[in-house]
């Protein structure tokens, strides 16, 4: 008689504590996709709006990444469909035109080394003079630079370049040279460094608002040549990614608190505004991925460290500290996880179905 009536009551508590709560708790703990703060502007809507094209792939290793699991959201790259058909004295041609052309003026350039580069395909150019050093890389697959770079060798006084004039003389470069950026692209508004003698403007991809890093195109100008110093292409292009599932912002942040413990001489800690990233990490093997994460960045007076928390499942799986290099971390199930939100309700049904079994055989067998 008390176990036909105390029956119900632990049906309900496994359906209503084990079921119903934890799914409730599931979609409260989600990602509120709309109060993303997201950095830089659309670059339709950016004073480069005319050199936007209407893709989001890359128009030079087009598909160059493999979707390695969705669960984490991991990407890799991939450039093994990729063979070497530029041959280095045509990526030599190329480069030394290049070089002569975007370079600083009126210098004799010596090659000093020609080096092939598997990732990606491209061969990479050394130049050196007395006053300068460079270097071009140039993709093997179509036969376009894809990074350059040009540094004065000496002292000189700083000369200031403003963020007008750098737009202007990035534009004439992406003009010159028929540069497209992926209408997906974010056009974040540069960075003067150097005594401001250079300024690099960055277009960065985005997956809605979900930061790709390491793809992007930089254009760095530089006050002393009145030209381009650094030039970087390195874009993905990945189609868009499902977001339904990410966890929320807060969930990310105690996760990560409840498993790493600060030094107690790191105080007056502050939290930078957190971002959803494809981000650039490692694996415990020491393997590069891209994986779809919570990036949490603390600052203090004596280091700053940075959380990657995985986006769908909520768990800490790595720390880069200021000064260390980055480390995995094992991954831990954790009360108010996705995993374990998720696992209560089959744990809570396959409960109620053993306690079904046990009352159903034990009234039938009496």
């Amino acid at each position: 008689m008390f176990v036909s009536k105390l029956f119900p009551l632990l049906v309900v508590f496994l359906i209503v504590g084990g079921v119903a709560l934890p799914l409730v708790g599931y979609s409260l703990s989600r990602w509120d996709m709309s109060s993303s703060n997201l950095e830089g502007t659309v670059v339709t809507d950016s004073s480069f709006s005319n050199f936007t094209s209407d893709t989001r792939y890359s128009a030079i290793y087009p598909n160059a990444f493999k979707i390695e699991s969705q669960r984490p959201f991991l990407v890799t790259r991939d450039f093994q469909t990729f063979d070497f058909i530029v041959d280095n004295e045509s990526a030599l041609s190329t480069a030394t035109n290049f070089l002569q052309d975007v370079g600083p003026p009126f210098v004799n350039w010596t090659i000093q080394a020609i080096l092939k580069v598997d990732i990606p395909p491209s061969w990479k150019i050394l130049y050196n003079h007395v006053d300068f050093t460079a270097y071009v890389v140039v993709d093997a697959i179509e036969g376009q630079v894809i990074e350059y770079e040009s540094r004065y060798l000496h002292e000189y006084d700083p000369t200031d370049i403003t963020l007008l004039e750098a737009e202007t003389i990035v534009s004439e470069f992406l003009t010159d040279y028929n540069i497209e950026i992926p209408f997906t692209a974010r056009y974040i508004e540069g960075f003067p460094y150097d005594c401001r003698r250079f300024y690099s403007l960055v277009f960065q991809e985005y997956n809605g608002p979900i930061e790709i890093e390491t793809s992007s195109i930089i254009v760095r100008a530089s006050s002393f040549t009145h030209g381009i110093s650094y030039y970087h292409y390195d874009w993905i292009g990945l189609d868009p990614i499902d977001t339904t599932h990410v966890v929320g912002q807060q969930l990310a942040l105690s996760n990560a608190l409840s498993i790493y413990e600060f030094p107690s001489e790191q105080n007056n800690l502050s939290l930078q505004t957190p971002k959803i990233a494809l981000a650039d990490v490692e694996d415990a093997d020491g393997n590069h991925h891209l994986r779809l994460s919570w990036v949490l960045d603390f600052e203090s007076e004596i280091e700053n460290i940075r959380f990657y928390v995985d986006a769908f499942s909520g768990n800490l799986f790595g720390i880069r500290e200021e000064f260390e290099p980055y480390r995995a971390v094992q991954e831990h199930i954790l009360i108010g996880s996705t995993s374990f939100l998720l696992g209560l309700p089959i744990i809570s049904v396959v409960s109620t179905i053993g306690v079904s079994s046990i009352y159903l055989w034990k009234r039938y067998s009496e």
